[in-house]
């Protein structure tokens, strides 16, 4: 009896984590169709195949479903690989540039849709505000700030730019806003526009 009440244990776990990745989903799936605000729990629901009671019982809010798709964005960010890819650029400006502008290209690329959602909530929720400074922005600037102090101190930036501006004009070109412009509104492909703003962006900061 012990063993067929941990097989139903184990069955029921994996039936509720099944749930849970459907409702995320579909939320997903609509909040980049139609925003946020225009989303509902319903919708949700329906979409899922659930009922609403299920929704709510397993994130509390339509709020709730946004906070854990931000969870799921940071989780699918393979931090190690970006490391390795900086760490094999290591001592090669060009080929540094090329790595961060792939590395910051990847982001909205990868998660285009829960990106469309966020910002259609910007000035809706402040836990998405937040996270959009914080996570869109100044995370994204310390990390060209971090590429540009290693420019730096290999002495490889164009004369008469200070280290500031060098980060400050990486972290502008290749911001979340721009990709969705270049990809969203004029169809460039990702390949294009990380060859593009590689071209560009070594061009300005390198002597």
């Amino acid at each position: 009896m012990a063993v067929k009440r941990e097989y139903d244990s184990n069955r029921r776990q994996r039936q509720a984590a099944q749930t849970r990745a459907d409702v995320l989903q579909a939320a997903r799936r609509l909040f980049a169709e139609r925003g946020y605000p225009a989303t509902t729990i319903e919708a949700i629901a329906t979409a899922a195949e659930v009922s609403e009671a299920t929704v709510y019982a397993g994130f509390g809010s339509k709020a709730g479903i946004l906070s854990a798709l931000q969870r799921l964005m940071q989780e699918e960010v393979d931090y190690e690989e970006r490391v390795r890819e900086l760490d094999a650029a290591a001592g090669n400006p060009p080929e540094q540039i090329a790595a961060a502008v792939r590395i910051s290209v990847s982001f909205p690329a990868q998660h285009a849709d829960i990106i469309a959602a966020l910002l259609s909530a910007r000035g809706i929720d402040p836990d998405v505000d937040e996270f959009l400074h914080r996570g869109l922005a100044v995370e994204h600037r310390n990390g060209w700030g971090f590429l540009a102090s290693l420019l730096a101190s290999q002495d490889a930036l164009r004369p008469g730019l200070s280290e500031k501006e060098a980060g400050d004009l990486g972290a502008a070109l290749t911001r979340v806003e721009v990709y969705r412009v270049l990809s969203g509104e004029l169809g460039w492909s990702r390949d294009r526009i990380t060859e593009v703003l590689t071209t560009v962006l070594r061009g300005a900061l390198l002597r």
